[in-house]
C-alpha cells in the first residue's frame, strides 16, 4: 500500500514548535461496520495534541475495502471545551490499501456540550465517506486544552492557594522513570502548558508550585 500526508492548517508557518508528540492510537478497525449501510473497510489511528498554540487532531486513515473511498467529511460532537474543526477535512480519494495522514486544527468555545469533562477526556467524531458513516472516540490528555500563556503570576497563585479549603484539594502521587532535576521537571511541565511559578527547597524534597489555564472561556 501507499501512504501520503497533508497538514490542513492556516498556513501561518511550517515550523512545528517544540512540544509533546502526538501519539496515535487505533480508534477504528477495518472490520467495524459503519452506521448507515453496514459497510466496513476503513482503518483509523488518531491522536490529539497541541501544535502552534492550537489543539490539533492527527489521523492516519487507511482504505482496506475492495474499492476506492472518497467524500470525506468530519463532524465533532459537542464537547466540554467547545472544540470544533477550523477547516473541513481534506482527504483525497483513497485506493484500496492506500493510507493518508492529516492534521486538523481545532478552535475552542464553539461547539460546547455544557457538560463537565469525562475521565478519560475524549472527543466523539463522526466521519462521513462514500463507503459509510463511521463513529469513533479519540481520547486525549489534559494539556490538549491548556493554554500556552500563564493564567496568573506568583503572587496571585499564593493568594489563591491559601483560599482553597482542605476538602477541595486532591493529592496524586506519581513516580518518574528516571531521576530528574527540578529544572528538568519544570521544563517538561512547560511543554504540557503547566507553568511552574515558584520552587521551595526542603530538607529532603523540592516543591514546585505551578498553575495552568484551560482554553474554555466563561459562557455568557
Amino acid at each position: 500500500g501507499s501512504e501520503s500526508s497533508s497538514d490542513a492548517s492556516d498556513s501561518e508557518s511550517d515550523d512545528d514548535s517544540p512540544g509533546l508528540p502526538i501519539p496515535l492510537a487505533a480508534v477504528l478497525a477495518e472490520n467495524r461496520p459503519g452506521r448507515q449501510t453496514g459497510q466496513a473497510g476503513l482503518r483509523i489511528a488518531a491522536g490529539l495534541g497541541r501544535l502552534r498554540g492550537k489543539a490539533c487532531l492527527q489521523m492516519m486513515i487507511g482504505n482496506f475495502s475492495p474499492g476506492p473511498v472518497d467524500g470525506f467529511a468530519m463532524k465533532l460532537n459537542a464537547n466540554p471545551f467547545g472544540l470544533e474543526i477550523e477547516q473541513q477535512l481534506q482527504v483525497p480519494a483513497l485506493s484500496p490499501q492506500q493510507s493518508y495522514t492529516c492534521k486538523v486544527f481545532l478552535r475552542p468555545n464553539v461547539n460546547r456540550s455544557g457538560q463537565p469533562p469525562t475521565n478519560p477526556m475524549l472527543l466523539q467524531i463522526a466521519l462521513k465517506t462514500s463507503l459509510d458513516v463511521f463513529y469513533f472516540d479519540v481520547q486525549h490528555l489534559l494539556h490538549v486544552v491548556l493554554t500556552e500563556t500563564e493564567p496568573m503570576n506568583q503572587v496571585q497563585l499564593q493568594q489563591l492557594w491559601g483560599q482553597f479549603p482542605a476538602d477541595r484539594t486532591v493529592t496524586s502521587t506519581g513516580q518518574l522513570q528516571t531521576a530528574a532535576s527540578p529544572e528538568a521537571v519544570a521544563s517538561r511541565l512547560k511543554m504540557a502548558n503547566v507553568h511552574v511559578l515558584a520552587t521551595v527547597q526542603g530538607a529532603d524534597q523540592v516543591q514546585l508550585f505551578a498553575c495552568c489555564g484551560t482554553v474554555a472561556e466563561p459562557s455568557h
